[in-house]
């Protein structure tokens, strides 16, 4: 994450989450700092696999869509970022196999690979 900020890449969270439970698991490893922006189930009624929560994201990063790629290791980020006109990115390291993330724009072993798909 810290490649991506040196590089000026906006980078938010979309999670599951309430915004206490997001505090008490990410406050304390120092990362809130490196995102541009939070949304977590607090947020938006809509939750993924609805496409409402990185749309939300989006818009308050001035981003556009299909100029984004989402990370994430779950059969319902990939579905939300496909529904909001993102790429998805499967994390491998965290998503457990399955037959649909053959429709994954992107596969990443490690995440470090992301890097090699900006432009």
């Amino acid at each position: 994450m810290t490649k991506l900020k040196e590089n000026e890449i906006q980078i938010g969270i979309v999670t599951s989450k309430t915004n206490e439970e997001m505090e008490n698991e990410f406050e304390h490893f120092g990362l809130s700092k490196l995102f541009d922006i939070s949304v977590t189930a607090s947020d938006t009624t809509k939750h993924k696999p609805n496409p409402e929560p990185i749309l939300y994201a989006l818009n308050k990063l001035g981003s556009l869509p299909e100029e984004s790629i989402y990370i994430g290791d779950s059969i319902y980020d990939m579905h939300s970022s496909q529904s909001a006109g993102a790429k998805f990115a499967l994390a491998k390291w965290g998503a457990k196999e399955n037959p649909l993330f053959s429709s994954a724009d992107i596969s990443l072993e490690t995440p470090l690979e992301i890097l090699q798909h900006l432009k």
